[in-house]
């Protein structure tokens, strides 16, 4: 992690010795952190603004407060002087970005999370001051993000800024001190605007999410605005709230994710208006939990036709949603992060094509519990750590550079042992060679079905995202059961194969060819090695 001296675009020069103080920058992998105070001294009795400016590489991004479908907000501790007390991070408005098969919530480009630090008297300054026996005061912070692209990469820096106490013959640089003024005002310039006016509310009735505002809260809306829940695991990301507007004001509707079972006493939400260049600005908006169904809401529940309760909602869907985990897991075969498992089962077919029907079959059910099971345990990991505030979405594991250096460590091996240039793995490969009566061969296949998992969860296939993203919004029996069937989808031709005399009496008799084939299907395990080292190199950033 390196730290540079930065000039201030729209600034021709640098910041001289005094004013630097103002800003400490640090390079990060994919991202410049910027620590910077909008003054140049310390005000006693003031509130003072700081910013934490985020600049990613071009396509890379990072997450708002709530990251929407997967991902994590930035976060930032502050280590300050005793009498000092900052307040909460203000976040400029984000975008909704369709991100490996999900949506989230974030910033494409620079944004500049905003700080208001309340400032004690002068006299608590001062001794401070002479505490230290010397003329500045640190400001520190310690700030963590993730920041994506193909892959993501988490990050983390130690921020300071030293600066003095206010005084009559201090005076800070005039043009760098216009440019930081000017910057603040731009930055306060994207964040939204506080609701005026009567408050909100908000009711829960079935599983339904309701917001009403007034309208004499509201701007004129020509258009329909986006909603973003500000709390993480409200309402599903990748589900655009229902928002209609009368005279009578506006009014939010949207299926309600498990988190909202124990209702908050207030609700934070953001109201972005339609269009690129609205002159409207967003709106934050704080909705009061109201117990008391609305006079609406009496008149929609008394018109049975419209109001389908949220169980039976979900018990209609639930039957497409496992076709589509089913066509899912069946799809993920073809995709190129699975080819150096496609080799080994490949492999595994042909050697299986002579033997009894009962051993097949015997070998197809365990690769299947292999799938399955380790389906099973990613989802319950997936969604403990979710339950537990975290926004992570399928494949979480490859933003941990140790599991990705793991995985090129034993597919490398596995490439090379396919090419007779070693022998690791012997159990993966020689499947079904030892006879029924050991169970080391029924165990083997049990593992090939794990690695088909592991080296699986890079990718998403058509269907995949739709069933995942619903799942994670269900109670947890149904969460569970699209993960089986997802896997059930990725272990269903070699189940057919196993279970279908016909499709294995198809296969080719083994003999020296499969010799010529293992060393073929040793291409695509080297191509998923690069390509690993690629991932790998970029989450280290070499």
């Amino acid at each position: 992690m390196a730290v540079v001296s930065a000039s201030w675009p729209g600034s021709s020069t640098a910041f001289a010795a005094q004013p630097s103080a103002q800003l400490h920058s640090v390079e990060a992998p994919h991202l410049r952190v910027s620590l910077l105070s909008e003054r140049p001294f310390l005000e006693p009795g003031s509130q003072q603004q700081f910013a934490l400016r985020l600049e990613p590489q071009a396509g890379w991004h990072t997450y708002w407060k709530n990251p929407g479908g997967s991902g994590k907000p930035t976060r930032l501790e502050w280590q300050l002087p005793a009498g000092m007390r900052a307040g909460e991070l203000q976040w400029p408005v984000p975008e909704r970005i369709n991100f490996a098969d999900t949506t989230i919530f974030g910033y494409q480009g620079e944004a500049a999370l905003l700080v208001d630090i309340a400032m004690p008297p002068r006299d608590a300054l001062q001794a401070m001051l002479d505490d230290i026996e010397g003329d500045l005061l640190p400001i520190r912070a310690s700030a963590s993000w993730l920041v994506c692209h193909e892959v993501c990469v988490q990050g983390a820096a130690e921020l300071a800024l030293h600066l003095p106490l206010a005084a009559p013959g201090l005076i800070a640089d005039t043009a760098e001190q216009a440019a930081l003024a000017q910057a603040f005002a731009g930055w306060r310039g994207k964040l939204p605007r506080q609701l005026q006016g009567a408050p909100a509310s908000y009711q829960l009735q079935q599983g339904s999410l309701r917001v009403e505002i007034g309208a004499d809260s509201l701007p004129v809306l020509d258009r329909q605005p986006d909603v973003l829940f500000a709390a993480p695991g409200v309402v599903s990301a990748a589900e655009r709230p229902r928002v209609s507007i009368n005279e009578n004001g506006l009014t939010i509707t949207a299926n309600a994710h498990g988190a909202l079972v124990e209702p908050p006493a207030f609700l934070p939400l953001l109201l972005k208006p339609a269009g690129p260049a609205s002159a409207t600005r967003a709106i934050n908006v704080l909705a009061r939990f109201d117990a008391t169904p609305s006079a609406l809401q009496q008149a929609d529940a008394q018109n049975a036709g419209d109001n389908v309760p949220e169980a039976n909602a979900r018990d209609r869907s639930l039957p497409l949603i496992l076709l589509f985990a089913l066509l899912g897991g069946l799809v993920l075969n073809a995709m190129p992060c699975v080819f150096p498992v496609l080799s080994l089962k490949v492999i595994s077919l042909v050697e299986h094509g002579g033997h009894s029907t009962s051993l097949r079959r015997r070998h197809g059910l365990a690769y299947a519990a292999g799938v399955v099971s380790s389906f099973l345990l990613v989802a319950a990991v997936l969604i403990a750590l979710r339950a537990a505030g975290e926004q992570i979405g399928w494949g979480f594991q490859l933003q941990a550079p140790g599991f990705v250096a793991l995985l090129i460590y034993v597919l490398f091996m596995l490439g090379l042992s396919l090419s007779g240039v070693l022998e690791f793995g012997g159990a993966l490969q020689n499947i079904g060679q030892a006879g029924v009566a050991n169970s080391s061969p029924m165990r083997a296949s049990f593992l090939t079905g794990v690695l088909a998992t592991v080296v699986a969860t890079p990718c998403t296939a058509p269907f995949m995202g739709t069933a995942m993203g619903f799942a994670l919004t269900q109670p947890l029996w149904v969460a569970l059961l699209t993960f089986a069937v997802l896997g059930l989808g990725l272990a269903l031709p070699f189940l057919l194969i196993a279970f279908i005399p016909a499709l294995a009496n198809s296969l080719p008799a083994p003999g020296n060819w499969m010799v010529r084939l293992k060393e073929l299907l040793a291409f695509p395990i080297y191509l998923t090695v690069v390509w690993l080292l690629w991932v790998f190199a970029r989450q280290v950033g070499v």
